[in-house]
């Protein structure tokens, strides 16, 4: 800021310019293995900031978890989850929220992908939403 220019260091082997700096945040929790204490991060904040309903929110912070892609558990995928609740429906297709629901999550890489290679993909896969599972509803 002092000099008009972003001094940030390489993340493994990823040079981030100024203007993408956002995605620092993203590579180093998977790099530091700091997953779950990001998420930790997220519950207290809510938690502590608004009123929700503890078994809505904990659902619905169990379904980012699955969302966003940890490095470390790829070789579980494909798996399904359960939820009382539809957010996928919610957000995409105005469904009611309050509707049971499993979810298959998906990661359509190799599984055996190097630390290196992955940070690589979540930095320049971003447009196609790298880092991140297919989620899909399976039918009953």
């Amino acid at each position: 800021m002092t000099d008009g220019e972003i001094n940030h260091p390489n993340i493994s082997n990823i040079e981030i310019h100024g203007w993408n700096i956002i995605h620092r945040s993203t590579l180093h929790m998977h790099l530091d293995r700091r997953y779950d204490y990001v998420f930790k991060l997220l519950e207290d904040f809510v938690t502590t900031n608004f009123n929700l309903d503890v078994k809505l929110l904990t659902q619905l912070l169990d379904f980012q978890k699955n969302y966003v892609i940890n490095y470390d558990s790829i070789s579980e995928f494909p798996y399904s989850k359960s939820f009382d609740y539809d957010f996928l429906g919610y957000l995409l297709d105005n469904s009611l929220l309050e509707t049971p629901v499993a979810y298959k999550f998906e990661f359509h890489e190799s599984k055996d992908i190097s630390l290196d290679r992955f940070l690589e993909n979540i930095y320049f896969g971003r447009k196609r939403n790298f880092g991140k599972s297919l989620i899909t509803k399976e039918q009953e």
